[in-house]
């Protein structure tokens, strides 16, 4: 489960909690496994995503509570940031290929393809095949990988990041804000448990669905699966390290008694920087697990102590 507390709040005097937020929104988890600069396996609102409506993410709990902020003038903001997810289970992330995976989808639709076969790049699979993929398989068993084979990972997070911004805004008279913009740091407590996987191949069902006119088009999302899969490394660690913060909202109404916000987005990105020699590469890298907690607001109305 997933919780994103919300940054974009309205500003009170000596108060813990302002209100109580009433919402329509979404949340979406971001993870990416990677080697230095070889990106192997990353999110793709694409593959295996839940939508709601149009928006990528599942429905967020329709009750927020809201926390004060702070004015520093008629146009700046500051307030602390408070992102948290216990125990989001994510499973077969899908590879990082050379063409984009929109286009691939795009192509298998326009030839009537049911499936695509996605891969790492190709320097990646030349650079997993030597530094990589040695400390699990013999020489020959390398020499002899099926063509299509990919690596990919499951991962089951718990995490909590807790931070402080400052931002602007555009002010039209007392009520009025648009384009609120914040940015801030703090720090993060992140449980990981990873499994990352070779595949035979990691292979995506091409779903399509009917629109207005009853016309075939793409899903929004479409299910990937890694074939036959091999657990090379099971990866359990806790750590604390640094959060970053941003928000951003395209309008906010604000009265003594309410608040209504159109279309507001909270991200939190976390960065680990766990090294164990269970993910080091032959040539001396490790592997890094970035972690992003995004939520977006499609419209709320909070209600003001």
């Amino acid at each position: 489960m997933l919780m994103i507390m919300p940054t974009s709040v309205i500003q009170a005097q000596d108060k813990t909690v302002d209100g109580i937020k009433f919402r329509y929104s979404t949340v979406l988890s971001q993870d990416e496994f990677e080697i230095d600069d070889y990106e192997i396996a990353k999110y793709d609102t694409n593959i295996n995503m839940t939508y709601t409506g149009p928006f990528a993410g599942k429905q967020k709990f329709p009750i927020a509570i809201v926390f004060p902020e702070s004015l520093m003038a008629s146009w700046l903001f500051r307030q602390a940031y408070f992102d948290f997810s216990i125990e989001d289970e994510i499973n077969d992330i899908p590879p990082v290929p050379d063409q984009s995976i929109s286009s691939q989808l795009d192509s298998a639709f326009n030839d009537s393809s049911t499936t695509i076969h996605l891969r790492q790049k190709t320097g990646t699979r030349e650079y997993l095949k030597k530094n990589f993929l040695p400390k699990y398989f013999s020489a020959s068993q390398i020499s002899t990988l099926p063509e299509n084979w990919a690596i990919t990972h499951d991962l089951k997070r718990s995490a909590l990041a807790l931070g402080y911004m400052w931002g602007f805004f555009i002010p039209l008279g007392e009520t009025h804000r648009f384009f609120k913009i914040g940015m801030g740091l703090g720090i993060a407590m992140l449980d990981n448990n990873i499994i990352i996987k070779f595949c035979d191949s990691y292979d995506v069902a091409v779903n399509t669905e009917k629109d207005t006119q009853d016309k075939e088009k793409l899903a929004n999302s479409h299910e990937g699966k890694c074939n036959n899969p091999n657990n090379l490394e099971n990866i359990a660690y806790k750590e604390i390290i640094a959060s970053y913060g941003g928000h951003f909202t395209v309008w906010e109404r604000i009265s003594k008694d309410s608040t209504w916000q159109i279309l507001s987005i909270d991200n939190v990105q976390i960065i680990s920087f766990y090294k164990d020699d269970k993910v080091k590469t032959l040539d001396g890298r490790y592997a890094r697990f970035t972690t992003g907690l995004s939520g977006a607001d499609i419209i709320t109305y909070t209600y003001r102590f």
